[in-house]
């Protein structure tokens, strides 16, 4: 491998760990976009159910709002923790690429 290959070696990891950097920043902006849009539905719902249960006691709907709001907000944090875990799993496999990289090119700077 000659130092120029070392080098387009490099360029391509720089590359590939900025397409897994944008890559999981979509991802966790897609999982921000489900957490709301889980939220509001959970939200939709809730409030559908006060108009329909307003003759029944008002401490009975508080409560199933409430319940629908923790579900959704669970609903999301995992959502948000998966897409978090595989962000975190592109972002250490494009460094392990690095590293390799690094390590190529600087044997073959040092001629082993």
């Amino acid at each position: 491998m000659t130092i120029d290959g070392g080098i387009d070696l490099v360029l391509e990891s720089v590359k590939s760990i900025k397409k897994v950097e944008k890559e999981a920043s979509e991802s966790i902006e897609k999982a921000r976009i489900d957490a709301e849009s889980i939220i509001e539905d959970a939200t939709k719902k809730a409030e559908g159910m006060i108009k329909v249960a307003e003759s029944d006691s008002n401490s009975m709907v508080g409560e199933m709002l409430n319940q629908y709001e923790k579900e959704a907000t669970i609903e999301a944090s995992e959502i948000i923790d998966k897409s978090e875990k595989g962000v975190k799993k592109l972002i250490d496999e494009a460094r392990g690429k690095i590293d390799t990289a690094t390590e190529l090119v600087v044997a073959k700077l040092i001629g082993d």
